[in-house]
């Protein structure tokens, strides 16, 4: 059902979103191809290939984060489905933000803990598109906000269980 008419959408000429599609799509095959390129050959002396290898994430984030701000520019604030893009756009922030810093970690830091502040955003994030999930969520199967905040809070405690067992078996690992 969605397939026609999605197909039927690209295909016509005066749909800018077709546009958009095809040079985002051509952009990210770029972005990848360069960095397939410097990751594998390290074509550039060193530090620079290390910059450009982290500069890739941080602008391939925060494209993402501009995309996504402009989709949630798009409804009115009384939208419903505005919420959602509103806080997966913020936490597509956080993770721009987060790629920032650890580009600057790993490009000036000699030894990096195993927690550092672009966690911090990360966890961040990671909550935002959890509570963006759940509000979708909500709006598709018309789930009370007494549920929706269970649901949310089982995803959070349960993250937060999960990392703190992993990094103790990693560690305990070496």
């Amino acid at each position: 059902l969605a397939e026609p008419y999605l197909t039927h959408m690209l295909m016509k000429k005066s749909n800018p979103s077709s546009l958009i599609l095809v040079v985002g799509v051509a952009i990210a095959v770029v972005i990848s191809a360069v960095y397939v390129l410097l990751y594998q050959f390290q074509p550039l002396a060193q530090p620079w290939n290390d910059v450009w290898l982290y500069a890739i994430f941080v602008l391939a984030a925060a494209l993402a984060a501009v995309s996504s701000t402009m989709v949630a520019l798009q409804f009115r604030k009384a939208d419903p489905p505005r919420q959602v893009w509103v806080h997966f756009s913020l936490g597509l922030w956080c993770w721009a933000v987060a790629e920032l810093i650890w580009m600057i970690y790993g490009l000036s830091a000699d030894d990096i803990g195993s927690v550092s502040p672009a966690d911090i955003w990360w966890v961040g994030a990671y909550i935002l598109f959890a509570w963006s999930f759940a509000r979708q969520y909500q709006l598709i199967f018309s789930t009370s906000k007494k549920r929706l905040a269970a649901w949310l809070a089982g995803i959070i405690v349960g993250g937060v269980v999960i990392s703190a067992a992993l990094t103790t078996l990693l560690h305990a690992m070496g």
